[in-house]
């Protein structure tokens, strides 16, 4: 609860001041609306993480389990190139990068608000550490593209996975 002087400022520009440092304000009137936007948020997190999961779990869980398993699809995964690139290069970038930026766009949109106003919050060491996993992954696919090489060290699925675990702890 915010006191304040009504000779100096208005509920109005408070919220603003708040809504401008990246939180979510508004004057409380009735539960009833905390409560609903309380289980909208909840129903928006758990849409994420379902999409999360549903992206994460074949590419960067199954298949590594499976390709383990069973040794000729390893061999086949491991020699099979498109444009000169691995395919299990293009499919972790094909199934990471929408949870990069689709599911973690909120992310991003906190972490703009923050340092926006010369603050650092957990939105903006989320996209930090996601962003430079996934940067770093990208470079190495051209760096192996121009310079040559198939041993790439690539780290699109803990990105992605740092975004699936967020997800899951903000549905929860």
């Amino acid at each position: 609860l915010v006191k304040y002087s009504q000779r100096r400022t208005g509920p109005r520009a408070l919220i603003e001041a708040v809504e401008s440092a990246g939180f979510a304000a508004e004057i409380a009137e009735e539960n009833i609306r905390r409560v609903n936007h309380s289980l909208s948020s909840t129903l928006r997190w758990k849409r994420k993480l379902r999409s999360s999961l549903a992206l994460c779990l074949p590419v960067f869980v199954l298949l590594p389990l499976l390709m383990r398993a069973v040794h000729p699809i390893d061999l086949r995964m491991r020699h099979t190139f498109i444009f000169g690139i691995p395919i299990m290069a293009w499919l972790q970038f094909l199934f990471a990068t929408p949870i990069q930026f689709w599911v973690g766009f909120h992310f991003y949109i906190g972490a703009w608000h923050a340092l926006r106003n010369f603050r650092a919050n957990m939105d903006v060491l989320v996209v930090l550490g996601t962003t430079a996993a996934y940067s770093f992954s990208l470079l190495e696919i051209v760096r192996s593209k121009l310079m040559g090489g198939t041993d790439l060290h690539l780290f699109f699925d803990s990105s992605a996975l740092l975004v699936t675990f967020i997800c899951l702890g903000k549905y929860l």
